[in-house]
């Protein structure tokens, strides 16, 4: 489950699959801030070249996702989700060149259009987690949930005595 995050300025927000082949199965992405992905060339190692565009959501293949809730903004494609058997719904898509990717699952129920209560400020680069005027139907009335994660402690492995 990828709940909570705020993303912004990557080739991808989330990219999920499975190295299988077999797709990713039963993921949720929910709750989530992605802005400005896919905006600039990045390094695609298989391939040994620099490639363009990005998704704020990116599943291939998939089968029974869930993307709920989602506040997408100023991306290159907001929602490129292959999985015919996804739920797609109450995302919000703000300002993205591309909603969704050719043959990508669509949003079921979106999210209301919006424009962000913070006045004057962009949810994408503000300091506090964007509120949408109107949220998505799931979460009418409450405010996009986003944690602030801690930073990583020094782990180091510890060799148990025999």
């Amino acid at each position: 489950m990828f709940q909570g995050n705020r993303i912004h300025d990557a080739a991808f927000g989330f990219h999920l699959y499975s190295e299988s082949g077999s797709g990713l199965t039963n993921g949720v992405v929910d709750g989530n801030l992605v802005c400005t992905s896919g905006l600039k060339p990045w390094w695609h190692m298989s391939s040994s070249r620099v490639k363009h565009g990005g998704a704020a959501i990116h599943i291939l293949p998939g089968q029974g996702n869930t993307v709920t809730n989602n506040l997408l903004a100023h991306n290159a494609t907001a929602l490129s989700v292959f999985d015919d058997s996804a739920t797609v719904q109450g995302n919000v898509l703000v300002g993205n060149q591309q909603d969704y990717d050719t043959g990508s699952r669509q949003d079921s129920r979106p999210g209301a259009t919006t424009t962000l209560a913070a006045a004057g400020t962009d949810a994408c680069m503000g300091s506090a987690a964007p509120t949408p005027a109107t949220s998505p139907p799931a979460r009418a009335g409450m405010p996009l949930p986003v944690k602030t994660l801690p930073a990583p402690r020094d782990l180091r492995l510890l060799r148990q005595s025999q």
